[in-house]
């Protein structure tokens, strides 16, 4: 399995993520929910290939669906970068990647 590197960015997705889950069903359930996103953050890590491409954001991106969430990942060689966690409503084209 790569080793995960979690950009600025995507940490600052999953803070977001956290906070928007426990303003509708409680802390409990937010840190379940982050945990279930890092977790399949892992899965990735360990078969890169699974997600879409995804030319249409930026070269060497791909994406992978959970819920109502995509995860954003690039393969780093050695480690995979998670690059964002954005909410499936918003447009992928403004990722500013």
């Amino acid at each position: 399995m790569k080793a995960l590197e979690y950009q600025p960015t995507a940490k600052a997705d999953l803070l977001g993520a956290w906070v928007r889950v426990a303003d509708d069903r409680g802390a409990d359930a937010a840190d379940a929910y982050v945990e279930k996103l890092q977790d399949l953050c892992e899965l990735i890590a360990s078969q890169p290939e699974m997600g879409v491409a995804r030319p249409d954001v930026t070269k060497n991106v791909r994406s992978f669906p959970v819920d109502s969430y995509v995860i954003y990942y690039e393969d780093a060689g050695s480690s995979l970068r998670i690059l964002r966690v954005w909410h499936s409503s918003q447009d992928p084209t403004r990722l500013h990647i």
